[in-house]
């Protein structure tokens, strides 16, 4: 019992304040990074895509128009997108606004996670406070985690679950643990496979010399059977259910694993190798899996998907880019569960949480930004506080009614092209054909839409002027340029 009776308050004060703030920060951040985002570089695949659909209200969240015909449980089996976005949509909220508080929760969550993770350590242990300032800078400023925020995408949804549920399991929380396992299959189809990682993890964990612990493990292991079973029929049944659309082939495998060679191997090695998402990681698994076998296995039961991932046909799997770096931040918060675990029965060395505390310091954005590591995302969390929002909607209005012009003769008709950025707002406006990138000729098109700012801004610009397309109007950052009649 501490000496001074006002010190366990003020510690249990910290304790709720900290994620509370934590989370109300990064929510405010990656809000508005995704309507920045929208305002000056909004991508169709695909922010724009989403939005949409969180917006939809439709059950089988079909695809807009500038996609194609299909029902998006074709690319993935996500009911998650439906159940978040309809209530909010119902409420007045835009698909804009749904995607941008959807983001802002779920990085949040992550941050609350590894928080209550650590927290759940005896006050005592040796190395706590080290502990805790991992979870502060794996759970709110992993360059994983802002890379991810860069191409914003629902797949956080995963991590942040896993999070969660791992602290709930360690604080005694069973409800919201199995909430939380039953709601990781609704994201995607692959989320059974994070929520049977999750029960082994816990299982592993659970394990004792007690007859109950012994029970409580083999419950998780059967658990776990279960989920990875539920992820295996829904990848199967999914092209069945809704066809159209061969994920899989797409994602990874291409033409039936031809890509695969010696070289192609080698390439994807080196690239993990160099890859500062990845490096720590790997040495935070040699050091402390010296200390205590159990630190080794979060890394060995995510390698089957780290190794589907590298021998992907698509390079932004394999070199781990986008959102598909955040499957190595689910090892460190398997460090902290194994560190609180171990300072329950036994106190750890203040070398792991050292250890530890080192891995975070080397995966933290602002860590690697002011290091200059080349490719660090640290810009998100600037340019969220320092770009402008624009009223989106008065761009969505602007472009349709340029669209609606364009098309109004006949003979204009599929006449009209925007670049990726506006049809990121007004995706269902567009056929894909009327889309273009910095790639595309504008030879077929009479009216152009470019939004000033996005990554095809420059390219296009250069070929309208080239092409004798002159600009006639704006809205915010929103062009119209038109070809002009000699």
């Amino acid at each position: 019992m501490p000496s001074n009776p006002l010190a366990g308050s003020r510690g249990r004060a910290l304790n709720a304040l900290t994620p509370a703030a934590g989370f109300l920060l990064l929510l405010a951040l990656h809000f508005r990074w995704v309507l920045t985002h929208f305002s000056s570089d909004g991508y169709l695949y695909d922010s724009g895509w989403l939005a949409y659909l969180f917006a939809s209200g439709d059950p089988l969240i079909h695809n807009p128009s500038s996609i194609n015909g299909l029902s998006f449980y074709a690319h993935h089996l996500s009911p998650h997108i439906f159940l978040f976005g309809a209530p909010l949509a119902r409420l007045g909220l835009n698909g804009f606004q749904i995607l941008a508080l959807h983001q802002g929760l779920f990085f949040g969550l992550f941050f609350v996670g590894a928080w209550l993770l650590a927290t759940a350590a005896p006050r005592d242990t040796p190395g706590r406070t080290l502990v805790m300032g991992s979870a502060i800078l794996i759970g709110a400023a992993a360059n994983a985690l802002f890379q991810a925020a860069g191409y914003p995408h629902y797949e956080i949804a995963l991590l942040s679950l896993t999070s969660l549920a791992l602290a709930a399991w360690i604080r005694g929380e069973h409800r919201l643990f199995f909430f939380l396992l039953a709601w990781l299959p609704l994201v995607r189809e692959d989320g059974g496979f994070y929520a049977a990682y999750l029960c082994l993890v816990c299982a592993i964990l659970a394990f004792g010399h007690e007859p109950a612990d012994r029970a409580r493990a083999v419950r998780l292991a059967a658990m776990a059977a279960i989920a990875a079973a539920i992820a295996v029929v829904s990848v199967l049944a999914k092209p069945k259910l809704f066809p159209g659309f061969d994920a899989f082939a797409m994602n990874f495998s291409g033409h039936h694993w031809n890509h695969v060679t010696a070289g192609f191997v080698v390439e994807r090695l080196r690239a993990t190798a160099a890859n500062p998402n990845i490096v720590p990681v790997l040495v935070g698994v040699a050091v402390l899996g010296a200390c205590d076998v159990r630190y080794l296995l979060g890394f060995a039961l995510m390698t089957p998907l780290y190794a589907l991932y590298m021998v992907s046909v698509r390079p932004e799997h394999g070199h781990f880019t986008l959102y598909f770096a955040l499957p190595w931040l689910l090892p460190p918060i398997v460090w902290i569960a194994v560190y609180v675990r171990r300072a329950r029965s036994q106190p750890p060395a203040r070398l792991e949480g050292l250890a530890i505390l080192a891995v975070s310091l080397a995966l933290a954005a602002p860590v690697q930004a002011a290091a200059r590591v080349p490719g660090n995302s640290w810009y998100v969390a600037e340019w969220a506080l320092r770009r402008r929002v624009v009223d989106l909607h008065a761009i969505q209005q602007f472009s349709r009614a340029a669209l609606d012009v364009a098309r109004r003769d006949a003979a204009a008709r599929r006449r009209a092209c925007a670049s990726m950025g506006i049809a990121a707002l007004v995706p269902n406006s567009l056929q894909p054909d009327e889309v273009v990138d910095g790639s595309r000729a504008l030879a077929n098109c009479e009216v152009v839409l470019l939004l000033n700012g996005d990554m095809s801004y420059g390219p296009l610009r250069a070929r309208a002027e080239d092409d004798g397309f002159h600009r006639v109007l704006s809205r915010y950052t929103a062009e119209l340029w038109q070809r002009q009649t000699k």
